[in-house]
């Protein structure tokens, strides 16, 4: 029985786009439990990796986007690397790729949309992991297989948060232990790289290498804070070079109806959304967000008894 022919059956007569995902999750549980990790045909992925990148560099031209690499100061080692992006929405990836100019795998969470999409199709030439980050299983999953990648020389391209950076204070995010754990596990370097984008153009500063062969598993959370650090120090050598705004040339809706919507504006037909985003980024237990401190002001009806809240304490 051709296995791989009925699956593709079965999809090509799905319309939910609910039940492709979840039998595509069920392929990669099924998968691991037989104990086929084996992943193949890496000359074939690299190859297609320089057709994708020239593909890529065409689009950008035609949609007049600009690539502006600031700083370029990671070195090559005979390692494997996990290139670390900040994650900005729009084409963030697509400029990561042309940037890093080596072949490398992506991994993608919560890609429902690509199992059926030209991109989708693209990244499997290319080589790609993918997996649903609100299952554990898959999650775990997903780590073995770039291990797996790893330990055959590969390199993968991975966003330590997880997420859009849609906060409108954070250089970087809080980050995933993730990229530092597979790191440590297999002995590959990281390299972090900071993306910024005003309008069309995208700016990106590629930092030094992060050598984690110090470093243990268990201090896993130490090396995520130094990788966080570094990203967000090199976010800001970004910002420094862009025009200064005044904060009264802003507009007072400029985070609802430019930012945002910029943000995710070259999404497409896909469906990842601003509570898609709140749902699946990474929040440290003792960190409270500002948004959940206050969110009881939603619900505040305004009356004598509960004035004071609404006093201006300065």
């Amino acid at each position: 029985m051709n296995y791989d022919k009925i699956y593709i059956k079965r999809v090509l007569l799905m319309r939910s786009l609910q039940s492709l995902e979840n039998s595509y999750r069920q392929k990669r549980y099924d998968r691991y439990d037989s104990g086929n990790m084996n992943i193949r045909h890496l000359l074939g992925h690299r190859v297609a990796n320089r057709i994708i990148v020239m593909l890529i560099k065409v689009q950008r031209l035609i949609k007049r986007q600009k690539l502006i690499i600031i700083n370029d100061r990671h070195s090559i080692t005979d390692r494997p690397t996990i290139f670390a992006p900040t994650h900005i929405g729009g084409v963030d990836a697509e400029m990561v790729f042309e940037a890093v100019q080596k072949p490398a795998w992506f991994m993608v969470a919560d890609s429902r949309e690509m199992y059926r999409s030209f991109s989708g199709a693209m990244l499997d030439l290319n080589g790609a992991i993918c997996f649903d980050s609100d299952h554990k299983k898959d999650r775990f999953i997903a780590k073995e297989r770039v291990k797996e990648l790893m330990r055959k020389g590969q390199n993968v391209i991975a966003f330590p948060e997880g997420a859009y950076n849609i906060s409108p204070n954070q250089l970087v995010m809080h980050l995933y232990t993730g990229t530092a754990e597979i790191a440590i596990s297999t002995g590959a370097d990281i390299v972090p790289i900071a993306l910024v984008r005003d309008g069309r153009n995208y700016y990106v500063n590629i930092g030094k290498i992060i050598d984690v062969r110090k470093y243990s598993l268990e201090q896993k959370h130490e090396l995520t804070v130094l990788l966080r650090e570094a990203l967000a120090s090199m976010v800001w050598e970004i910002l420094e070079q862009l025009p200064v705004t005044k904060r009264g040339d802003i507009a007072s809706d400029y985070y609802e109806n430019v930012f945002l919507e910029e943000m995710f504006a070259d999404n497409g037909n896909y469906t990842y959304t601003v509570e898609d985003v709140r749902s699946t980024m990474f929040r440290p237990k003792s960190i409270t967000e500002p948004d959940e401190v206050y969110s009881f002001m939603h619900k505040l009806q305004p009356k004598k008894e509960n004035a004071f809240l609404l006093r201006n304490s300065t």
